[in-house]
Order: C-alpha cells, then sequence, then structure tokens
C-alpha cells in the first residue's frame, strides 16, 4: 500500500471555506494543521502553502516570507506550476520576494530581482511602479540640498513675519512694503525650489525607466525561458 497517497481530504475543504482576504485565519489554519497538510497531495498541498505565504506578505511578516518563499519557487518550477490561481506563480512569488528583501532593507538584492522581473516581462505595470519607488527612494540624496534650502525658507520667511508683526508695524511702518516683499519674494523662490528638485527627481527617474525598459525589450529574447530565468533571481543569499 502506498501510504503516501492517504491523507484527510477534509482538511483541504475546509481550508477553502476560509473566505478570501482573510489572511489571519489563513495563517491560523496552515499553523494549526501544518501535519495534517503534509500528508495532501503534492498540488493541493502547495495551493496552501503559496496562500500561506501571501497572507503572511499581506499582514507585512516579510521575514517570514524569505524564509519561505525561495522553497516555493523551488517547488513550482520542479512540479511544473506555471500557474495557480489564474496567476503567473513564478512572477507573482518573485514580486513578493522583491517586496519583502525591500521592507527588509537589502534594497539591492531587491533591485536585482525587480530587474529580472522586467527583463520577463518589461510591460507589467506593477513590477514597473515598484522599480520606480525604489528608484525615488534611492535618489532623496538629490533633492537633500533643496529641501534644506527650503525648510530654510519656511523658517526665514516665519521669523520675517514675526519681526514685521512686533516690531515693523510698530516702530517702522515706512519698512512695511520692502518687508513684506523681501519676505514673499523669499517664500515663493524656496517653493520653486523645492518644486524643481522634486520635479526633476521625478523626471530623472521616469527617463532611468525608459531607457531601461527600451534597452530589455531590444535585447530580449523572442523565447525568453521563465524556469532558467527564476533559477538565477532565486539564487540571492537568504
Amino acid at each position: 500500500m502506498d501510504f503516501t497517497s492517504i491523507y484527510d481530504p477534509s482538511v483541504f475543504d475546509r481550508f477553502l471555506t476560509i473566505g478570501s482576504g482573510s489572511y489571519r485565519e489563513v495563517i491560523h489554519f496552515y499553523e494549526d494543521h501544518r501535519n495534517k497538510i503534509e500528508n495532501l497531495d503534492a498540488r493541493h498541498r502547495f495551493e496552501i502553502y503559496v496562500c500561506y505565504i501571501e497572507a503572511l506578505f499581506e499582514m507585512g511578516k516579510f521575514k517570514e516570507v524569505l524564509f519561505l518563499v525561495d522553497d516555493a519557487i523551488e517547488t513550482a518550477i520542479e512540479m511544473g506550476y506555471s500557474r495557480l490561481f489564474g496567476v503567473d506563480i513564478y512572477f507573482n512569488l518573485l514580486m513578493k520576494k522583491a517586496v519583502a528583501l525591500n521592507e527588509a532593507g537589502r534594497v539591492e538584492d531587491s533591485l536585482s530581482i525587480i530587474r529580472q522581473l522586467l527583463s520577463m516581462n518589461p510591460d507589467e505595470p506593477n513590477v514597473r511602479y515598484f522599480f520606480k519607488e525604489i528608484m525615488m527612494n534611492r535618489s532623496r540624496k538629490l533633492v537633500l540640498p533643496t529641501r534644506v534650502f527650503f525648510i530654510a525658507g519656511v523658517i526665514t520667511t516665519t521669523i520675517l513675519m514675526a519681526i514685521e508683526a512686533l516690531v515693523i508695524m510698530p516702530f517702522y511702518s515706512d519698512l512695511i512694503d520692502p518687508v513684506s516683499g523681501v519676505r514673499n519674494v523669499l517664500f515663493l523662490f524656496s517653493v520653486l525650489i523645492f518644486i524643481s528638485g522634486e520635479v526633476s527627481r521625478f523626471l530623472l527617474i521616469e527617463w532611468h525607466c525608459l531607457l531601461l525598459i527600451r534597452s530589455i525589450k531590444k535585447h530580449r529574447p523572442t523565447n525568453t525561458i521563465k524556469g532558467s530565468n527564476t533559477r538565477r533571481v532565486i539564487r540571492h543569499k537568504k
């Protein structure tokens, strides 16, 4: 008798009764029935395992996701599970790994996976958005001077307003217009510097992303083997 084929189908049936979006319940169910789930057939066991990773991800438990996601990716490759629940399971798990790495502070590893995902599907909007978000965070130093200037300008404007109200208006009324003019010009100039810095950074990232996507599409093979791409991605050190 093949004991590996014996399992309790009611475990999977009970799992299916969990409502969509009930991530905490999925986590509790998996952890409470771990031994019984291990006795399910490979497909059902993998489906629950992936849902467990999804629940951990949605609950912000990124360390746990990183601990489990590579095994899930390897299993998907070995068992040939290219699609699950209507989505590309390779792509979905790799995207979760990239986000989890970023949340764990491993930005370079995350960015490396995102570039791999872009090479697999350069038109995927979620990947492109996340790539831009990472690049925006990395380029904060570029706008540090403009932000410092803006804050200094706001502080100086506030000080001038106080001086104007406490000193200029009561005692030097003839200086009200010149001081007000200087204050207004300083404030507007600070705002313009701040806006120009933020817009320049945004345009720079957009241009960088556009060039990268164009380069990927230009050099991308017509037939991309997902398995080989995925194996190359998951070899990052845990």
